[in-house]
């Protein structure tokens, strides 16, 4: 589990932070141990295994997002390609080329970011975990961040300003939260 003061991963049945030494609530634990007098932490250091959260940095982020688009967009060409040679050409036929192309991305796009990342992101050595356990989003989280990253880059008048905004804003932000990432409770994070 993470720590909520400093971001440090520590055992699911720590006491406390071995990071920060702040206590922590850990379902292991038995409850009331503070006030039935009981250690509120443990005894040894050794007792509580912590690594630090390293978030992944805008750049790190920007060359898996280049990476990610273009394998979406490879992957949502194959089934564009062949309606348009198996419908000979026509009109229609690259209407629905284009919306292969498109279903094709946005699914990899889903099932990339409910494994905690594509291609892109497991090459540059980011992914993508629940704010609350560092576990895989899933594919709820993974549809709710892709919507909210969509959102944002396609209102009328306004996606020009939030698209970039919401790519912009982790760079400001103490645990490097995009906007997308805030609304899905993601963090992405240096593996």
């Amino acid at each position: 589990m993470y720590c909520a003061s400093c971001g440090a991963w520590n055992r699911d049945d720590a006491g406390f932070c071995l990071a920060c030494r702040q206590t922590i609530a850990s379902p292991g634990r038995a409850a009331g141990a503070e006030s039935a007098g009981g250690w509120a932490t443990p005894f040894y250091d050794r007792d509580v295994s912590a690594r630090t959260v390293v978030f992944a940095g805008f750049w790190d982020r920007a060359l898996a997002l280049v990476m990610d688009t273009a394998i979406s967009f490879g992957i949502g060409a194959v089934p564009g390609l062949l309606l348009l040679f198996v419908l000979r050409g026509s009109g229609i036929a690259i209407a629905i080329m284009l919306v292969g192309w498109v279903a094709g991305g946005f699914i990899y796009q889903l099932v990339a970011v409910a494994y905690g990342g594509g291609f892109g992101m497991r090459s540059v050595g980011i992914r993508i975990v629940r704010v609350e356990d560092g576990s895989r989003p899933g594919l709820a989280r993974s549809a709710l961040r892709l919507a909210a990253r969509t959102a944002f880059g396609i209102l009328p008048f306004l996606g020009s300003v939030l698209g970039p905004a919401d790519a912009l804003w982790m760079i400001k932000d103490g645990h490097k939260q995009t906007w997308h990432d805030k609304v899905a409770r993601t963090y992405v994070i240096e593996t």
